[in-house]
């Protein structure tokens, strides 16, 4: 009777031994599972920025007085978790470095990247951020597009893109590079604007709509004068 008793303990402690193995091991894959997730954020987050700032290189340095290009921008970042996929990009202008710095953020605070670009000889005041659709009556200061970061006590201007936004999704974001032709050796402008959606619950948009050359304040700014 007593051996019995103790085989039916040792049974069930061996139950529970293995009960709390197959947890333990389920916690390690998860915690595996949920660290190569965030590596796999991260990477999208890196590739993200290093092709929107490798992009707006492109324009700065190309030979063409006027240029303009049209960076599509993806729904959502390539991994599973939604907290992870969804992201907004923040595009600052530092004027105490002459760059912009293009931060690439998932929801999850874990999934963050940061790439930046110099814009050369072009002044601050010429680094001009467009809002794609301001409705009427709305001012540029009130755009929620365009929005202020602080670095310590600097405070410097940001155009904010939602591409994973469905009552608001960037489709693309438009960098123009333009010269004064109205005199020798005219200052260079660039343009940057958050193109999206004109309406919401809109389901497509027409890149041509966006800033483009013939732009009234582009024509202005890069034209040849009266």
């Amino acid at each position: 009777m007593l051996g019995l008793k103790s085989q039916i303990e040792l049974s069930m402690l061996t139950r529970f031994a293995m009960v709390f193995f197959i947890m333990s091991l389920a916690l390690i894959v998860l915690m595996f599972s949920s660290t190569e997730q965030k590596g796999l954020c991260r990477t999208q987050a890196e590739l993200a920025a290093r092709q929107i700032a490798s992009s707006i290189n492109q324009v700065l340095t190309s030979p063409a007085e006027d240029e303009r290009k049209l960076i599509p921008l993806v729904a959502a970042l390539n991994v599973g978790e939604q907290d992870m996929a969804r992201y907004t990009v923040n595009i600052t202008k530092r004027y105490d470095s002459k760059t912009l710095v293009i931060g690439v953020a998932a929801q999850s605070k874990e999934c963050v990247a940061f790439q930046s670009v110099g814009y050369g000889n072009i002044t601050e005041d010429n680094v001009k951020f467009v809002p794609s659709h301001n409705p009427p009556g709305m001012s540029e200061d009130e755009d929620p597009h365009l929005i202020k970061e602080s670095f310590g006590a600097n405070v410097f201007k940001t155009l904010q893109l939602t591409p994973s936004t469905p009552s608001d999704r960037t489709s693309y974001l438009v960098v123009l590079k333009c010269r004064d032709k109205s005199r020798f050796r005219g200052e260079n402008f660039l343009y940057l604007q958050n193109c999206n959606y004109v309406f919401p619950g809109s389901t497509s948009v027409n890149p041509n709509s966006c800033l483009n050359l013939n732009n009234n304040d582009v024509k202005t700014k890069c034209g040849y004068g009266s």
